[in-house]
């Protein structure tokens, strides 16, 4: 009986975690262009729901010694670290966006889409939350998101949306 009630909270849980955050086109102004990425994951989830980046934070990695920092801090305390992936600074850099720690599941964090602005660029976030009668894990998350992009020199700027889930 016991792993039916384990079930029971579960699902509800997951549901407030949903499949994937939704990704909607965004107006851009006239002459923007949308800065193609590459995620760190093979679908369009955001990268993990658990890192070790505690506080809120929106960073650009330009440099391998930048990356095997954030890499280690990203999984710092799992048992299994997955292996760095490979980024040529020289024509890349990655972008990176931190909810920090959050009392339950149920938070994330996405890199939607980036678009160049002039010689700068404009990184849309989307920010989910569950609902307040959303049935959620009672563990501490740290949502982070990455991306790879071409490496562009300017000013960055973030547009954050936030949406609170429903998960009845």
């Amino acid at each position: 009986m016991r792993p039916l009630i384990l079930l029971a909270l579960t699902i509800p849980a997951a549901a407030c975690l949903g499949s994937a955050l939704p990704t909607e086109q965004r107006e851009f102004e006239q002459g923007d262009a949308l800065i193609p990425l590459e995620r760190f994951r093979s679908d369009s989830h955001p990268y993990a729901a658990y890192s070790g980046l505690a506080e809120a934070e929106r960073r650009i990695v330009t440099s391998e010694e930048e990356m095997e920092a954030l890499w280690s801090q990203i999984h710092a305390g799992q048992a299994s670290v997955p292996p760095l992936p490979s980024v040529d600074f020289g024509e890349e850099m990655v972008l990176v966006a931190a909810l920090g720690g959050k009392p339950s599941s149920g938070y994330a964090i996405r890199i939607d889409s980036v678009a160049a602005r002039g010689e700068g660029l404009e990184v849309f976030l989307r920010q989910s939350r569950p609902a307040p009668d959303c049935a959620v894990l009672a563990v501490i998350t740290a949502p982070v998101d990455l991306v790879r992009l071409p490496r562009r020199v300017g000013d960055v700027s973030y547009r954050e949306a936030v949406e609170v889930r429903e998960c009845s």
